[in-house]
């Protein structure tokens, strides 16, 4: 049967029409909101590089001589909060993409 505005009944285009609107409202709502996620993620790598950085320019300032403890002490705090970070990130990378996965494999197999 070929489409003709009479192929509804009456108020099922309204109500068609208002779902869709619906629909677009939250498209744009999870569009912003993944906008905030992306600019979350840049900042968190551009603060992680800035910080890196820093640190690499603060290690040749240590003595291997042992003449500046309270320097390298400062620097190696530094890195392990870094590492600590980056350990996290990594984590929960991890648990993100294995989610994804059994919910692609799930969908996949409907």
């Amino acid at each position: 049967m070929p489409f003709t505005l009479n192929t509804y009944p009456a108020g099922t285009m309204t109500k068609s029409f208002d779902n869709i609107i619906l629909q677009l409202e939250h498209a744009g709502n999870d569009l912003t909101d993944l906008a905030g996620y992306v600019g979350n993620f840049v900042n968190w790598w551009s603060d992680m590089k800035i910080g890196l950085g820093s640190l690499q320019s603060s290690i040749p300032l240590i003595k291997l001589d042992g003449s500046n403890p309270l320097r390298q002490e400062v620097v190696l705090k530094r890195w392990q909060r870094f590492r600590g970070q980056y350990v996290q990130y990594q984590r929960r990378v991890r648990e993100i993409e294995s989610l994804l996965s059994a919910q692609l494999t799930i969908a996949l197999n409907r």
